[in-house]
């Protein structure tokens, strides 16, 4: 009987186990990314658990960018919510406000992505979830599936598999230990076939590959960061308010994908301490330090497929708008997203290189004139009079800390005054016009009025 198992990685994790000192159930399974099992050590055997935000990936983010319901920096309002009579809750009853899909990923906020597969529509995430081995069916086909709740439940096994999807392009392989069996006489009597299905395009997966890396890097998964390598994550817990009956970490990189599984004993719930994101990390934490003690950890995933866009920072953060950067646009002000082909935003901000003035307030006594201006911090803009086809510089904002107020003064009582204002942006000595706001004209009163001033509308 010839099998995928590893003896160095299956005495690694052997030693690891029962080091544990926890009264749970306990599985650690290590698998490469054609399926093939390399480790695999349990106190309890290979049972069906519920998966809980393990499951988010795979039903939730994967479907989403796929259809192009949203991309990983779409923002989304992460609050108490009712759906169709469902209401979710964060753990902790934490909720985070606005967040890009990439951040609720990250944050496994359960409001967002029960939000997300509403969108997507549950029989639709079951049709993608029926290419693996995970045992879903229609009767899954509700809200509660996107925080990770099924019928049955899934093996461990068949659940760490699924991940392979996202070192495969897309592609899902089925988990095995046993390659080959023959009898006394060398015949074969079993050749394990690979099965190996399509589930999603290869730029969906490399998009949600990176929301993963956030989450180790952000996340849940913190526990998995360090500077000197490159992991993928997804921690689970699954619990009510007596207690927790199961929590997962779920990682991988180019070579292999680690599963840690703790779940409470028959009748029983664990601490509410032992989350996803706490021991199951840790122990994930100290299988990795292991697998590559005296190793290198492997090169990073490369970006093939998915579109690596600037975005404009400003609009995004502050709008909630995705446009692409302006060309004048430094690092400072752009953010790196990824998206679908069909994704890509099509707008380009102008932000600088045509800037704009937007808001003007205005008002007036018979000494001066004071306009108070919307203006950002890298714009500066001059202002104008004409009178008779003359056009003259009154002000110009370069010199001037405060640019949100002008004070026109020495003006003349009894005057119409006919101002414009032409904003411009300076970048390596090259100065960018952007298109002059000619205001309405503005009439002095007649006789001094002191302090009074005049809105001029």
């Amino acid at each position: 009987v010839h099998t995928t198992l590893n003896k160095t990685q299956q005495k690694t994790i052997e030693n690891i186990f029962n080091n544990l000192s926890t009264d749970t159930n306990q599985t650690i399974c290590i698998q490469n990314n054609l399926g093939q099992i390399k480790a695999y050590i349990s106190n309890c055997g290979e049972i069906n658990r519920q998966p809980g935000s393990t499951l988010k990936p795979l039903a939730v983010y994967l479907p989403a960018i796929e259809l192009g319901t949203v991309d990983s920096c779409s923002k989304i309002n992460d609050e108490k919510t009712v759906i169709n009579g469902y209401c979710p809750n964060n753990y902790a009853d934490i909720y985070y406000g606005n967040i890009s899909v990439k951040q609720s990923l990250a944050k496994s906020s359960n409001v967002c992505a029960v939000k997300l597969l509403n969108m997507v529509g549950c029989k639709k995430s079951i049709e993608y979830l029926k290419k693996t081995d995970l045992g879903f069916n229609e009767n899954d086909a509700n809200l509660s599936l996107a925080l990770g709740a099924t019928r049955y439940g899934v093996k461990l096994s068949n659940l760490i598999a699924s991940y392979n999807i996202f070192m495969n392009d897309g592609y899902y392989f089925s988990p095995y230990t046993i390659e080959l069996i023959k009898d006394k006489n060398g015949r074969t009597l079993y050749n394990q076939k690979t099965k190996k299905n399509r589930v999603f395009a290869d730029e969906t997966t490399e998009i949600v590959r990176e929301m993963l890396k956030n989450t180790v890097e952000n996340g849940t998964a913190k526990k998995l960061y360090s500077p000197d390598r490159s992991l993928y994550a997804k921690t689970g817990t699954v619990g009510n308010e007596k207690g927790n009956t199961d929590a997962y970490t779920i990682s991988f990189n180019k070579e292999y994908i680690l599963g840690v599984w703790l779940g409470a004993k028959q009748n029983k719930y664990m601490e509410n301490t032992i989350t996803g994101g706490g021991l199951p990390c840790q122990i994930s934490n100290i299988v990795w330090n292991n697998l590559y003690y005296k190793k290198s950890f492997p090169q990073d995933f490369e970006i093939n497929k998915a579109q690596k866009v600037l975005i404009d920072k400003i609009s995004y953060e502050e709008e909630g708008k995705v446009f692409r950067s302006d060309i004048l646009a430094d690092d400072s002000n752009s953010i790196c997203e990824l998206f679908t082909y069909k994704r890509v935003p099509k707008k380009t901000s102008t932000r600088f290189s045509s800037p704009t003035i937007k808001n003007v307030n205005i008002s007036v006594n018979s000494s001066e004139i004071r306009l108070r201006l919307c203006v950002t911090d890298y714009v500066n803009y001059i202002i104008y009079n004409t009178e008779e086809n003359n056009k003259y510089k009154l002000y110009d904002s370069i010199s001037c800390k405060n640019k949100d107020t002008v004070i026109l003064k020495n003006i003349k009582s009894n005057h119409v005054y006919n101002l414009s204002i032409l904003p411009y942006f300076t970048k390596d000595d090259n100065i960018y016009y952007g298109k002059e706001l000619v205001l309405k004209k503005i009439k002095t009163p007649t006789t001094s009025i002191g302090d009074e001033w005049w809105d001029n509308e």
